[in-house]
């Protein structure tokens, strides 16, 4: 296919594709309450005969197909549609306009960049054969994930993808570079819950009770001698506590305290292995305190593998489209994404795209990401389908 007439349609809807931005970043919607965000994307996409349905909840599937239709085995392009539980800070024309939820993390651009690319992959329609999904992911920000649960819903049931592929917006780096990285992406995300209970009482006379604060304070030392002692130095762990309620007085020890936190490896294997270490020295330390301690685990993310054959031929498709000079190598991030769960699916590849030098952290209330460079970001996307349909690049 001729690189030079895709680059044509997206030079036509680059203008369209930042509005589409902006105005998803106004209705910025928290996990599975979306509803306004679909019915935009669904609005818009089946204006250009782009058959659309909503899936768990309000999540959006689009389906674009070439000449020659194949859909047991579609190409999926998924972009998350969510906001964050945070009061906006950035003084855009086009802040949210909920109190208190902000797209702070992108997705706002990665749903308009998605868009653009059915949108412009429609267009192209009678110049690939093959199909194409666009999942419009709800819930990527609270565990379980939307992912899981699109795949629990039965989606997939009788088809064979022939991949998956996703982005992420990178803060901080520059707006016309694209990073790739092939195998181990992105780390596992599991939350932990502990409960430390035992008899308390007067602070003056702690020889006759059990201290659940000082065990509290022993167990989070003693955790973070996991991934210190017992793991392998070359496998990047995290265990973070983030919480943690005592609500005794000056002179009351409490009866219960309880802490939650996060734990993340890059390695499915030392992930098992990790909350039976904690599940361990947890149990000790309750017999020599005389205390009982309750450990639960909310699963979370699997870490994002890219598949590597995927990952080199999007690596070859992206430095055609914006140049072998904007193509770099990502380093491995412990941060988490639910776009894991795809890879049980298909052979998957989820990849990074610049924010610009000066953008702060996501996450974060005044998160500014430059959008000038969207029209490109949506045409890389759509190269990459057709390359996986096709592999025809002039």
């Amino acid at each position: 296919m001729e690189l030079n007439a895709i680059s044509r349609q997206f030079e036509l809807l680059g203008e369209r594709i930042v509005n589409f931005r902006r105005t998803l970043h106004r209705m910025a919607e928290l996990s599975f309450e979306e509803y306004r965000t679909a019915e935009f994307i669904k609005s818009e996409l089946e204006k250009e005969g782009i058959e659309c349905k909503s899936i768990v909840k309000t999540g959006v599937l689009a389906v674009v197909n070439g000449k020659n239709p194949d859909p047991q085995h579609p190409v999926i392009l998924r972009a998350d549609i969510d906001a964050l539980p945070i009061q906006e800070s950035t003084g855009l024309e086009f802040a949210a306009d909920t109190d208190g939820v902000m797209h702070a993390c992108g997705h706002d651009l990665h749903t308009a960049a998605l868009m653009g690319a059915l949108i412009g992959l429609k267009s192209l329609s009678e110049e690939f054969d093959g199909t194409v999904w666009g999942i419009f992911q709800p819930g990527e920000e609270v565990a379980p994930g939307g992912a899981s649960e699109i795949i629990a819903s039965g989606l997939f049931d009788g088809i064979k993808p022939r991949a998956v592929i996703g982005q992420h917006i990178e803060a901080g780096m520059a707006n016309n570079l694209f990073g790739f990285r092939s195998g181990q992406c992105m780390a596992s995300a599991d939350e932990i819950h502990i409960k430390v209970s035992g008899s308390g009482g007067h602070a003056a006379m702690q020889h006759k009770y059990s201290d659940t604060v000082l065990t509290s304070a022993q167990l989070i030392v003693a955790l973070q001698q996991i991934a210190a002692r017992n793991c392998n130095p070359m496998t990047p762990t995290i265990i973070s506590i983030g919480r943690v309620e005592a609500l005794g007085a000056t002179n009351v020890i409490p009866s219960e305290v309880t802490m939650c936190g996060t734990m993340r490896t890059i390695d499915e294997v030392w992930r098992v292995e990790i909350k039976n270490r904690i599940r361990e020295i947890a149990s000790g330390l309750a017999v020599s305190s005389r205390t009982n301690i309750d450990v639960q685990f909310s699963p979370g993310y699997p870490s994002v593998i890219n598949d590597s054959q995927l990952t080199a031929a999007s690596v070859l498709v992206a430095q055609k489209v914006v140049g072998r000079e904007n193509v770099i190598e990502q380093p491995i991030k412990m941060t988490a994404e639910d776009f894991g769960f795809y890879g049980s699916v298909a052979p998957s590849m989820f990849y990074r795209f610049g924010a610009g030098v000066g953008s702060n952290d996501a996450h974060c209330a005044n998160f500014n990401p430059d959008d000038s460079n969207l029209p490109t970001v949506a045409k890389l996307l759509c190269c990459l389908a057709i390359n996986v349909i096709c592999d025809d690049f002039r």
